[in-house]
């Protein structure tokens, strides 16, 4: 996975080509990533930090997290529909820390190694699942529920502005 931190570092086209050639997640088998959706994944961060670390101190073993967790999507009737442990369902999740000059460490390289095809191929077959930001929510999924509209915001101000006429006069 730290590979993928370099190529990013990187950026260059060619950089771009063979992140794109990591398999892609479980939930996108048939399609892959391209060059293109890399960048615009990446962009972001350049727009706040000036280069992604990569030397020693960035692949400290505090930046990197290996998941055994219970998939809730899996469990059937034989394990009591309680979910299966990844590495009983075939897959661990894996997340590398992007290190930047600040010391933020607010993105990270989300993966997913394939336990069947690694033990398959000899080598670990890890999945590129995604680039993201911590921390933040995604604004597609929550900004229509998070924005008041213009009545609620002047419903406020009312609000207020009588509880300070009502304390003025109270004072007097």
């Amino acid at each position: 996975m730290f590979r993928w931190v370099q190529l990013l570092a990187e950026g260059a086209e060619e950089d771009m080509r063979e992140l794109a050639r990591a398999p892609p997640s479980r939930g996108s088998l048939d399609k892959a990533w391209t060059a293109e959706q890399l960048y615009a994944a990446i962009e972001p961060y350049w727009e706040t930090h000036s280069q992604i670390i990569v030397a020693h101190e960035a692949r400290a073993p505090d930046l990197f997290l290996l998941e055994d967790v219970e998939e809730e999507a899996q469990g059937g009737a034989e394990d009591g529909g309680g979910g299966a442990p990844l590495a009983e369902s075939g897959f661990w999740k894996v997340t590398q820390k992007i290190m930047d000059p600040a010391g933020d460490l607010d993105w990270v390289l989300e993966g997913e190694v394939d336990l069947a095809a690694s033990d398959e191929e000899g080598r670990a077959v890890v999945r590129l699942v995604e680039i993201r930001q911590e921390g933040v929510i995604r604004a597609e999924k929550t900004a229509a529920a998070e924005m008041p509209d213009e009545n609620d915001m002047w419903a406020v101000y009312e609000d207020e502005a009588e509880e300070e006429e009502e304390e003025e006069e109270a004072s007097t």
